[in-house]
């Protein structure tokens, strides 16, 4: 597998996840208490457990519900949008003029493409030479 081959498939799977997800924007609701709610832009839950009315132990704590809410799918779509158009750019000017240049994944452009994938080191799939 390619380093941009993992790049692609990784991508397909955050696309995939947002768009089985709730829809979004989501925002944070505070309450009186040290827990907050995710919501959604109807007002349904996105981050709690259970029934449809939260209770306050399956709340995220309010810093853990920030970052949920700024990672909603509507988000996740533009940030794989402009990978995807990051990697394409990439690929078009490896090829400069018809002659085949550095190897797309040497150079400035390899390294570029190790710092996106450096997001998904966590990954079986991910090769340790890719590592920054």
């Amino acid at each position: 597998m390619t380093l941009i081959e993992f790049l692609n498939a990784r991508l397909n799977e955050d696309e995939a996840a947002a768009r089985k997800a709730l829809p979004g924007p989501w925002h944070v609701v505070d309450g009186d208490t040290d827990r907050a709610q995710v919501r959604d832009s109807s007002g349904g839950y996105v981050a709690a457990t259970g029934s449809a009315e939260a209770s306050e132990e399956s709340l995220p704590a309010p810093g853990t519900a920030a970052h949920i809410a700024r990672h909603h799918p509507e988000r996740v779509l533009r940030e794989v949008a402009a990978k995807r158009a990051a990697i394409t750019e990439i690929q078009q000017h490896s090829d400069f003029f018809g002659r085949k240049r550095k190897p797309v994944e040497e150079g400035l452009t390899g390294y570029t493409l190790r710092v996106a994938a450096a997001a998904y080191s966590d990954h079986p799939d991910f090769d340790r030479e890719w590592a920054l």
